[in-house]
């Protein structure tokens, strides 16, 4: 929560209860209009080499946050298809 935090809210976003901190589902948004959802991974933060045309680059990823980008897409759609029914 390191990023929203000091990015939106000046350093003053804090994590919850317990409670709090279990996976939800997709009804939990910014706003309606902006759909804007924070969600704190706990994943590794990998480099790997990445060939660019001036040189190679050191490029980071974290397989876990795309594995909840993914997940949450999915959900999200399946939710839209099941609204259009």
């Amino acid at each position: 929560m390191k990023f929203p935090s000091e990015e939106f809210y000046d350093g003053s976003l804090r994590i919850g209860c317990e409670e709090q901190r279990k996976p939800s589902d997709l009804s939990m948004w910014v706003s309606r209009n902006n759909p804007i959802k924070f969600v704190d991974v706990v994943g590794v933060e990998r480099t790997r080499t990445v060939a660019t045309d001036d040189s190679s680059q050191q490029s980071k990823y974290n397989a876990e946050e795309v594995d909840e980008a993914v997940s949450s897409r999915v959900r999200l759609s399946a939710r839209i298809a099941l609204s259009h029914l």
